[in-house]
């Protein structure tokens, strides 16, 4: 949606798959820690930095949304976030997929179902 000269994004929906929604919010943490000179991370800290955990949590979502976004055209187009900075050791998307889905099991087995884990996926 557009709004005069801003362009005003609709946000993540709680629809769709939850394990990978909680994937998401977990890279946008990592991404965080690992790469707080990033674009992503100076947008993050300005919007979210001095607020709230309640606000922070709002804006780790948010965070991943572009999150994803960015990571798509770096698949598509093989455009780097600005700001970010790659090991200089090659990653193939099959690592990648292993990785998540490793992570994806781990969780899955260590929160399981009717346990309070805190675990945003539910």
């Amino acid at each position: 949606m557009q709004s005069g000269t801003s362009e005003v994004e609709q946000g993540i929906s709680k629809a769709g798959n939850k394990r990978v929604r909680w994937l998401m919010v977990e890279l946008a943490w990592s991404w965080l820690r690992f790469q707080p000179d990033s674009q992503l991370s100076h947008w993050f800290n300005q919007r979210f930095g001095g607020a709230g955990k309640r606000l922070r949590r709002i804006g780790i979502v948010a965070l991943a949304q572009r999150l994803a976004i960015a990571l798509w055209r770096y698949l598509q187009h093989g455009e780097i976030p600005a700001g970010a900075i790659l090991k200089s050791r090659v990653i193939n998307m099959t690592s990648i997929w292993h990785l998540i889905t490793t992570e994806a099991r781990r969780h899955v087995k260590v929160n399981a179902p009717g346990k309070n884990s805190g675990c945003l996926c539910r």
